[in-house]
């Protein structure tokens, strides 16, 4: 373990936080005044990693300081080269308790990075154990050796609990659960190899012979399969064959029943009363149409285009009639045109008129309103000067005020300083007299201290401090020497130095009030003379403002004349400005009333202006949209009719005009709408005649239809219906016979009955073709037969197959009767289904055997290699299992552990008794245990040859044997690769001389060059001068603080330590 930074907060004397950062140092020696805190250090590193601290048993309440309620302390670590830091807190609860404890461990990576993280204090402290490898107990013998029990491991423990504690550094316990492992993986090795051993009893012992018998026997099943399977491939062709002969003559025979040539006779004779008919309806459909063409020859004879026609003529005659009366409203509306242009014009001429007037008052306005900005800006100007003045008035009035009071302030402060003068003269002989009655007091004091140096020394002293005299510490009992002469010295000088401290104040404050006073009448007079300026300055304005010049005079305390007084010629200066002002906005507003008046008569004149002329747009309007409207009726009426009427372009220039055009064009009008009465009668004639003809053609139409028309459907249905038995029946039969086409009505009576006659011939061609093929099929019928009796013998034949004797079942059906053939088809059939059966069944086996077969040869092929292995794996297994039952017996609690042990701390004491020879100067040297685990350890003096108990050694002697095992401890450590990576001394070099001191410091020096850290507590001069890095430990009101030493302040340190005096000399130091 070693300590990279520590933080301790409310731990016994370090009430406020402080943090130590370690950094890279590997040696550091801790020093300060006795309580000043540095064995609190150890504590707080001891009660971070376990929680508690053994430091003279002291309890958690008692590590906590009086006055804090919190006790934090964090420590970062490194171990193995792997940084963690231990975060300990205790909190302070009612009636005088603490809270539960908190506790966190937390594991940096190299970037600070959060690897692992353990909460709660059981956790924490199960997982510092296991980091650090050693318990509380062992930590405080090996790693930090606590002030006063720096020797306990070398004295006072009894062996069986050394060895405890030396198995715990040479982690013997470790090999203990190495041992508990090793049996526990001997039974699981024991437990492995049974397995293995019953896994390969259940195969053959030759694997590969094995392998070449089930090879053998898949060939074998596969060629049996391959042939099984031709002869079921060739038995379902011959099913195959005889259910298509089957087939075959199953159609043969519903041909011969629904193709039939007589059906065809029985169509013709039912199409020649048809033919008859559709040729009397035909005649008479001629001679109809004929008459309808004449007739309609005769009404396209009628004119319909040499003229307007009947609706013309109809939309022309009310056109013409309305024609007079629109010409008078067009005339009308341009007289009232001609009237709105006038009345625009003389409205016109007003509005000029009009603007002219309001031009003129307009600009005598702008000419009275520019005189104006003068005026104004006179009242304003006078207002403003009279507004100054009143404020200057003011100003003066309260400046006189301030000179007033402000001399009064003089005249008291003057007073307050001759009483000041007169009190110093009195206090200034009352000091003197109280220093020389302090002098008598410390001469006396000086005196009882050289009569009683042994109460001197003792005085402030407490049961626990340190003793000055043997630096140990005063037990509980102890109570100090007492002089009632010292004491009663002592009472008076301090009475006197509180009686000159006392008077040195009064003095102080005296004096300072004096200067006090100088500095503020000083002021006053500054101030006086600053109003009088200022106040000889705003009379002078005021005068200014008020345009009074030298009217009144201001001096000594006269008082100011009266604002009226003052002011008055200003205020008159206002009132003519303002009269002024008055008399020329009066006449601006006469100027204002006249313009405003030729403004409405403008506007007026300006609105009847534009009601004119709205009069001659809406006139123009209406006369332009009458000429247009006329313009629109006349291009509406035909040509023929259309009167020449002559119209003007502008309606202005419309006056009359003539409507005789008008009258001509209405008698013509009306002479054609009589022609086209008469030509109207003679149309609806003729049209009445065709109308009865198309009824005519129409009964015969509906005659067609029930006595050709339909009649014909019916056959083409019928013949349809023939041709698709005819195609199915070929396409059944697989022959190549060619179909007629399709006959669709409409039809005629004669195309029909040719297609009647090819569709007989095609069916008494197919009757002769079915018979072929049924005798075709009889034959094919046979030879399948004779296939299956041959397949059938060929299946018995086979090796376990010949159980159904399937050809002496198939034999007697080959002799059959050629007329009989049909009726032995269904046996045939039966007999040939039941062999595919077999056929089927006995290929399906034999494929299931081969499949079988295959499998199982693939299966023991795939882990051929794995038993193999597994044969080999057993041995090996078989040899591991004796290996750890080897270990294991090893391995028990018993003499191997009992040996190492010894031999670890042989060599243990062989190193401590060559560092002990080296700072000894080669007097003492550690005695050979021997073989006993339970030796007491012993000391040899070598002048005398004599082992000696350690506990018979010095105090210094013992503090250089119980070192030389803490670097041995270290030394051993390190060679095993051990934890053991730092060493913290507390205390024991002052009785060390120099010699063994340097000698001490020497050897721990090898040690921190070796990486690891060490840590000296000590309040002796040379420690500090002789280590780099001294950290010095001081107690002050906040509790205690730490500073990290210079150079310069280490060797001023070592000069000015003076045993008992050394406390002071620290504390200068630090200020």
């Amino acid at each position: 373990m070693l300590p990279v930074r520590i933080s301790i907060e409310g731990l016994r004397s370090f009430r406020a936080e402080v943090e130590i950062d370690f950094g890279a140092r590997t040696q550091i020696a801790v020093i300060g005044d006795t309580g000043a805190g540095k064995s609190s250090i150890l504590e707080a590193m001891t009660y971070a990693l376990y929680g508690q601290t053994s430091l003279g048993g002291r309890s958690k309440q008692e590590l906590m300081n009086d006055t804090s309620d919190v006790m934090r302390v964090v420590l970062r670590f490194r171990v193995a080269g792997e940084e963690w830091e231990v975060t300990r807190v205790d909190r302070r609860a009612g009636a005088g308790g603490l809270r539960p404890a908190q506790a966190q461990l937390v594991h940096y990576g190299p970037e600070g990075e959060t690897l692992e993280k353990v909460e709660q204090v059981r956790p924490v402290n199960e997982r510092v154990q296991a980091l650090v490898g050693l318990d509380s107990d062992a930590f405080l013998r090996t790693v930090i050796l606590p002030q006063g029990r720096f020797a306990r491991l070398l004295v006072e423990d009894a062996p069986s609990a050394r060895t405890e504690i030396l198995r715990q550094v040479w982690r013997t316990h470790d090999l203990e659960a190495a041992g508990e492992a090793v049996g526990q993986r001997a039974g699981e090795a024991r437990t492995l190899g049974m397995r293995l051993q019953d896994e390969l009893a259940r195969h053959p012992v030759d694997l590969e012979a094995h392998l070449a018998g089930l090879t053998s026997r898949a060939d074998e099943a596969s060629r049996q399969a391959a042939t099984l399977a031709d002869l079921r491939d060739r038995s379902t062709r011959a099913a195959e064959t005889l259910r298509q002969s089957e087939a075959t003559i199953a159609v043969a025979g519903q041909t011969d029943q629904r193709v039939a040539p007589s059906a065809m006779d029985e169509l013709a004779d039912r199409l020649a009363p048809v033919e008859n008919a559709q040729r009397r309806l035909q005649a008479e459909a001629t001679k109809l149409e004929g008459r309808e063409a004449s007739l309609k020859r005769e009404l396209n004879g009628i004119p319909t285009d040499d003229g307007p026609d009947d609706r013309e003529v109809a939309r022309t005659l009310p056109a013409l009639d309305a024609l007079t009366a629109q010409v008078a409203k067009a005339v009308g509306a341009a007289d009232a045109l001609r009237g709105a242009i006038d009345d625009e014009a003389k409205a016109a001429k007003q509005h000029v008129l009009a603007k002219q007037v309001r031009q003129s008052a307009s600009d005598e306005v702008a000419r009275h309103r520019a005189l104006e900005p003068p005026l104004a800006e006179a009242v304003d100007s006078t207002r403003e000067r009279l507004s100054q003045g009143e404020r200057w008035y003011d100003k003066c009035n309260d400046l006189q005020d301030r000179i007033s009071s402000t001399e009064e302030a003089l005249a008291r402060r003057e007073q307050e300083m001759g009483e000041a003068a007169a009190r110093l003269d009195t206090a200034q002989p009352d000091l003197q007299r109280a220093q020389e009655r302090l002098q008598r007091a410390e001469q006396a004091v000086s005196e009882a201290r050289r009569a009683n140096a042994a109460a001197d020394a003792a005085h402030g002293l407490c049961p626990g401090d340190e003793c000055p005299v043997c630096e140990g510490e005063l037990p509980e009992s102890w109570t100090p020497p007492r002089d009632p002469g010292l004491d009663a010295a002592r009472e008076a000088k301090q009475a006197a130095r509180s009686q000159v401290d006392g008077a040195s104040r009064v003095v102080t404050d005296l004096k300072a009030q004096q200067e006090s006073g100088r500095q503020r009448m000083g002021d006053t007079r500054g101030k006086l003379d600053t109003l009088r300026s200022e106040t000889a300055d705003a009379t002078v304005r005021l005068r200014s403002a008020a345009g009074l010049d030298d009217a009144f005079q201001v001096s000594g305390d006269a008082p100011f004349p009266s604002p009226d007084q003052v002011l008055a010629p200003a205020r008159q200066r206002l009132r003519e400005a303002e009269a002024k002002l008055d008399g020329h906005r009066t006449e601006a507003q006469g100027l204002h009333d006249t313009h405003t008046s030729a403004q409405i008569a403008e506007q007026s004149a300006r609105q009847t202006l534009k009601h004119a002329r709205k009069d001659i747009k809406r006139t123009g309007k209406a006369a332009d949209e009458t000429l247009d409207a006329l313009r629109q009726r006349l291009q509406s009426i035909p040509q023929p009719f259309r009167p020449r009427l002559t119209l003007p372009t502008d309606p202005v220039e419309l006056e009359t005009v003539d409507t005789t055009p008008v009258h001509r064009a209405s008698n013509a009008a009306r002479e054609r709408e009589k022609i086209l009465q008469r030509r109207k009668q003679e149309r609806d004639r003729l049209r009445s005649e065709i109308e009865e003809t198309r009824t005519a053609l129409q009964r015969l139409g509906k005659a067609r239809k029930t006595e050709v028309e339909e009649p014909l459907q019916a056959l083409v249905r019928a013949l349809a219906d023939h041709r698709t038995i005819l195609a199915n029946a070929v396409r059944e039969l697989a022959a190549e016979t060619r179909i007629p086409g399709a006959i669709h009505y409409p039809v005629d009576a004669a195309t029909l009955r040719e297609g009647i006659g090819r569709l007989r011939e095609v069916m008494v061609e197919l009757v002769a073709l079915v018979e072929d093929c049924r005798h075709e099929a009889h034959r094919a019928a046979e030879k399948a037969c004779s296939k299956a009796v041959a397949l059938a013998r060929a299946l018995d034949q086979l090796d376990g197959l010949g159980k159904t004797a399937q050809a002496d079942g198939l034999a007697p059906l080959l002799v059959v009767d050629t007329d009989a053939l049909p009726q032995r088809l269904d046996d045939w059939k039966a007999a040939l289904n039941a062999l595919v059966a077999t056929a089927e069944a006995a290929d399906d086996d034999a494929r299931f055997h081969a499949r079988h077969a295959s499998r199982t040869r693939d299966a023991f092929a795939a882990i051929l290699g794995v038993l193999l292995s597994l044969r080999q794996t057993a041995d090996e297994v078989t040899a591991l299992e004796l290996a750890l039952g080897d270990l294991d017996a090893a391995l028990k609690p018993g003499a191997f552990l009992k040996w190492l042990t010894l031999r670890r701390s042989r060599d243990l004491l062989v190193y401590a008794s060559r560092m002990l020879e080296e700072m000894t100067a080669n007097r003492y040297s550690f005695a050979d245990p021997g073989d006993l685990e339970d030796q007491q350890w012993l000391v040899v003096d070598n002048d005398s040859g004599q082992a000696r108990s350690p506990a018979s050694l010095s105090g210094g002697e013992q503090f250089i044997g119980s070192l030389a095992l803490a670097l041995g401890m270290v030394e051993m450590m390190g060679r095993s690769g051990g934890r053991l990576e730092s060493l913290f001394l507390d205390e024991g070099f002052g009785s060390l001389d120099r010699n063994n001191l340097d000698s001490a410091i020497e050897a721990l020096s090898m040690v921190s060059g070796t990486g690891r850290m060490v840590g000296v507590i000590s309040h002796v001069a040379a420690v500090a001068e002789q280590i780099d890095d001294v950290l010095a430990v001081t107690r002050g009101a906040t509790g205690s603080q730490v500073t990290w030493l210079s150079r310069a302040q280490r060797q001023e340190l070592a000069r000015s330590d003076t045993g008992v005096e050394g406390a002071s000399a620290l504390a200068g130091l630090l200020e």
